[in-house]
């Protein structure tokens, strides 16, 4: 949907598991100086903003880091965007076969002509074992890592983050391969002011739109099971909301996967987005069938607008079912304090602590 973001107000749960280390089902792991870092962008027609606003934000997330013991991390960055190849055809390019995005790690800017980007598909910036450091980009880490999360407006408008998440890390994208380091903190950033649409049914977007829903609000008439049938062709309002898992993918399947890739302790979650809700209000866009859209959870402050940011009810389950999330609403104007908390929690992981 569309946004910027002012005052950040950081729902960072930490539910640890209280566990010690023999009733651990994982293997010990051991202290790193190697982290991973995947920011999955937004990258449909209302995402622009939002995407300047975090792109300024990033000095700040930097700065943490380097504020870290030890100085600055060994870096792998990768930026993707929200769209897959949903295999169906008639969406539109963007949507299939969605060659730019797809789990593709973005290397360049879209419409920023001349700013600094890696010379390999993600940015790598790690000591050489003297004062200084290696890198792949020119410049400063600021400003490549500015660049290239701006991934522009051009993408599929069923958004899909969690499974471009997956697949540009489960091996399917070969371009990607040396960004994901074993043993390394495995950092994942995903900003988007839609819910997740990554469909194990293509059947989704198929359907007619009487029964299903009109564009994207198919995703959520077919992607939630609330206190009562979620209807396509009247206004309502509806409670207890949980992801429906036929035609959509469980999004906890996805934090499971992260789980495969790295020791939960070792794993950093954010999900920028709607407040935690488990409620939906939808509204009538214009007389006749099939003309019902999603109201906004809350707005966000761009440009002097308040642009709407929809329910993200799969995006946050997704979250909670990974060990220590965090949960910032996007409904903000300045990410400044959230970065720098995201640093600190890259740096608890660093340690390896449970």
């Amino acid at each position: 949907m569309r946004s910027r973001v002012a005052g950040l107000l950081i729902a960072a749960g930490c539910g640890g598991h209280a566990s010690t280390p023999d009733a651990s089902p994982f293997p010990p792991v051991a202290p790193t100086r190697d982290v991973d870092v995947l920011f999955v962008i937004g990258s449909e027609e209302s995402m622009g903003d939002a995407q300047t606003v975090l792109a300024g934000n990033l000095p700040s997330l930097v700065a943490g880091l380097d504020a870290l013991p030890g100085g600055r991390p060994d870096l792998h960055l990768g930026v993707i965007d929200s769209s897959v190849d949903l295999g169906v055809a008639g969406l539109g390019a963007s949507c299939s076969p969605a060659t730019l995005g797809n789990g593709l790690l973005r290397n360049a800017a879209t419409g920023t002509p001349g700013c600094p980007t890696p010379i390999d598909r993600f940015i790598s910036d790690v000591a050489n074992g003297s004062s200084a450091r290696t890198t792949n980009y020119p410049g400063t880490l600021d400003d490549v890592l500015t660049c290239i999360v701006q991934v522009g407006t051009t993408g599929c408008g069923f958004i899909a983050p969690l499974e471009a998440m997956k697949r540009a890390l489960d091996g399917s994208r070969p371009e990607n391969a040396g960004f994901r380091r074993a043993g390394a903190v495995l950092a994942v950033v995903i900003l988007s002011d839609e819910d997740d649409c990554s469909a194990s049914d293509p059947s989704l977007f198929t359907l007619d739109k009487t029964t299903a829903g009109d564009g994207s609000f198919r995703c959520t008439a077919l992607g939630y099971t609330c206190d009562q049938p979620i209807s396509v062709t009247q206004a309502g309002s509806y409670g207890s909301c949980v992801p429906r898992n036929d035609y959509l993918t469980d999004p906890r399947s996805y934090a499971a996967f992260l789980e495969t890739l790295v020791n939960p302790a070792q794993l950093v979650v954010t999900v920028i987005a709607a407040p935690a809700s488990t409620s939906i209000e939808t509204i009538a866009l214009t007389q006749g069938p099939a003309a019902i859209a999603l109201a906004p959870t809350c707005t966000a402050p761009i440009n002097g607008d308040r642009m709407p940011v929809d329910p993200s009810i799969r995006l946050l389950a997704f979250a909670n079912a990974t060990s220590s999330p965090m949960l910032p609403t996007m409904c903000q104007s300045d990410y400044s304090a959230l970065a720098t908390a995201i640093a600190v929690q890259i740096g608890v992981a660093m340690t390896a602590a449970p």
